[in-house]
């Protein structure tokens, strides 16, 4: 019988938080096997489980990055773990009235988005749409089904402060030697301001 890798991470948000820069230009350029997940994510790693990538030698990362966007982040949690019971979490977050400002600004551009910024916020917090933001309360919970030592949290802010201690902490934690893959040049793909303070002082170390 094939011994399946259980070298797998999974990255599971926020959105408007690096995610298109670690989905496009830091994941597919490492030694690993790299595939996105989408809402039918159970189907698609039904459908790959049974393929090589999961019985090499190289890391498995997958990414959807709004699996902690959802209302039902505890059944998809809990989803994940049936699917794969060690996989290594990764969170990335940011300072949440930056996320809120520029999810606006997306909807804005794109012409979904007529209402003032005030109303906007006031409107979306009455529907619940950013109980999402209680970082502690979902963080908690990745950790109690999975484990600390199997969760990582970086801070958006970070990778702008320091992209390359941001990179290697990732690489550590899947075990990848961080030499020689750090060379990359840092894009920017989305402008964000450095504001970095946190609801709760929670702690990411």
């Amino acid at each position: 019988m094939k011994k399946i890798n259980k070298n797998i991470l999974i990255h599971i948000g926020y959105n408007k938080a690096g995610s298109t820069y670690l989905q496009k230009f830091f994941f597919p350029n490492l030694p690993v096997n790299f595939n996105r997940l989408n809402k039918d994510y159970l189907f698609q790693l039904e459908n790959i489980k049974d393929k090589k990538i999961f019985y090499n030698k190289l890391p498995t990362i997958f990414s959807n990055e709004f699996f902690v966007d959802s209302f039902e982040y505890k059944k998809i949690a809990k989803d994940l773990k049936k699917f794969f019971p060690h996989p290594k979490i990764l969170i990335i977050i940011r300072n949440q009235f930056d996320f809120v400002a520029s999810l606006y600004s997306y909807r804005v551009l794109r012409k979904a988005e007529y209402r003032s910024f005030n109303n906007f916020v006031k409107e979306k917090e009455h529907e619940g749409e950013f109980k999402n933001l209680e970082y502690e309360k979902i963080i908690s919970y990745y950790i109690d089904l999975f484990g600390k030592n199997k969760v990582l949290v970086l801070a958006l802010e970070d990778l702008k402060i320091n992209s390359v201690l941001f990179k290697e902490k990732i690489l550590n934690f899947i075990d990848l030697d961080n030499q020689n893959l750090l060379i990359q040049k840092q894009k920017k793909v989305n402008k964000t301001t450095k504001k970095n303070f946190y609801n709760k002082n929670y702690s990411f170390n």
